[in-house]
């Protein structure tokens, strides 16, 4: 969410275009991604190739 905005006021108008994800990290052998709610990407996500180093992940 864009600075300044807080609650539960999830409108478009709070969104950062711009941030796909805000961290990822090592968890037990897999990379955990924290991101806003994917909305309409979530089939794209989850069905896209993503490379960590060079290889598929």
């Amino acid at each position: 969410m864009k600075p300044g905005h807080t609650g539960p006021d999830y409108s478009e108008h709070v969104y950062d275009y711009d941030t796909f994800w805000y961290d990822a990290f090592w968890d037990n052998g897999r990379v955990t991604i924290l991101c806003p709610k994917l909305f309409g990407l979530f089939d794209a996500v989850r069905e896209g190739q993503f490379h960590l180093d060079g290889k598929r992940s």
